[in-house]
């Protein structure tokens, strides 16, 4: 059963990213905690999208340090999506070239 977008929408938001933002911070010592906080927000964001929108979503490049640090935490990770999307969601390596990366996605 589909969740409703509220619903949807509050539970991408209740996600503790706590030990993920600490590994995007270990991963990238010169991000400011500024930084950290716009992506940790914009990468909820991209959950989302990703719920709203499936079949394949284009992250930027700093959206992607927090999945990636995400997947490391693969329980979590697998339960947070269960929460979320009700299954797995799959990350596949984006083979466009990073400049292009957004624009691309902007229009899809």
């Amino acid at each position: 059963m589909k969740l409703k977008e509220s619903t949807a929408r509050a539970r991408v938001m209740e996600l503790d990213l706590t030990l993920i933002k600490e590994r995007v911070k270990k991963e990238n010592p010169r991000w400011s905690k500024q930084k950290l906080d716009k992506f940790e927000l914009a990468y909820r964001g991209f959950l989302f999208v990703c719920w709203k929108y499936p079949g394949g979503n284009a992250p930027t490049l700093e959206i992607d340090e927090f999945w990636h640090a995400h997947i490391m935490f693969t329980q979590k990770y697998m339960r947070d999506c269960r929460y979320i999307f009700g299954r797995y969601l799959h990350h596949t390596p984006f083979t466009i070239k990073p400049s292009t990366r957004f624009a691309y996605a902007a229009n899809q």
